[in-house]
């Protein structure tokens, strides 16, 4: 998981995976043929090992290893947790995705126009009045973890919290480059979201 060399490339492999997660997470049409089974075999896998196993995460791995991206347990890393989301909370203002719609509760609240990356989806509440989606210590214990062992359970749990709905490029870019510089882009990001809906301007304690 090491610093990106070509920024360049990350459109590319973004739209790669997007293109493999849509349909997995698509309900299909009458009579064409489904993949609730292989995105089932995701969501049960308990651990990165187990997603190694499954062909779903293969198809993924080969297509994005042809951009150059052959980290093979960071692709387990996408995949896993992809096959969790839901629908992206990115596309028109916090409505429902095509991906998610028929497969995802109404979401209590809409999410902000600035909610566009996941640390600020985190920091946005599901209703007015309410905390964040993930509390400040919940927050802080995940961006302080460095291996990807530690993260893919953390941030599987987060998914969870946020409604199985958010920003999947930016998921998908924060995965593969989970460095120091992305760390403290998701700690800017989501005390910046925290700081907007606060009258006050005062970050409260967990």
């Amino acid at each position: 998981m090491g610093e990106p060399t070509e920024h360049t490339d990350q459109l590319d492999f973004v739209q790669a995976t997007l293109a493999w997660w849509e349909p997995l997470v698509t309900p299909p049409e009458t009579g064409k043929p489904s993949n609730r089974g292989e995105l089932a075999a995701l969501r049960r896998c308990k651990n990165l090992e187990e997603v190694l196993f499954v062909p779903a995460y293969h198809r993924l791995f080969y297509q994005v290893s042809a951009l150059g991206w052959k980290d093979r347990p960071t692709v387990a890393a996408v995949a896993g947790l992809l096959a969790h989301v839901k629908g992206d909370s990115s596309q028109s203002g916090g409505d429902e995705s095509e991906a998610a719609r028929g497969d995802q509760p109404t979401v209590e609240a809409p999410v902000p126009q600035l909610a566009k990356t996941v640390a600020a989806l985190l920091a946005t509440p599901t209703r007015a009045g309410l905390g964040p989606r993930v509390s400040e210590l919940r927050f802080q214990r995940l961006v302080a973890i460095r291996e990807l062992k530690e993260l893919y359970p953390n941030l599987l749990r987060t998914i969870h919290l946020a409604g199985d709905r958010v920003p999947v490029a930016d998921l998908i870019r924060s995965v593969r480059y989970w460095t120091d510089r992305q760390r403290r882009d998701w700690v800017q990001r989501y005390y910046d979201t925290l700081l907007q809906q606060r009258p006050d301007n005062r970050a409260q304690g967990a």
